[in-house]
């Protein structure tokens, strides 16, 4: 699993990363999305994101 710091990081080199954005601290809750840095802030200013893994 990436921290939510990775995954901007990666986000400034590619266009759009497809995975799990994790919404709880045990994984156990997920959105399935093609992640781009709108897309990551849209959910960041909603909700908690823990983490990110990639496809």
């Amino acid at each position: 699993m990436l921290t939510v710091e990775q995954v901007k990081k990666r986000l400034q080199w590619g266009r759009a990363l497809y995975g799990r954005l994790v919404t709880s601290p045990d994984g156990s809750e997920w959105i399935r999305v093609q992640l781009t840095r709108p897309v990551l802030a849209y959910y960041q200013a909603r909700l908690h994101c823990y983490g990110f893994i990639p496809d």
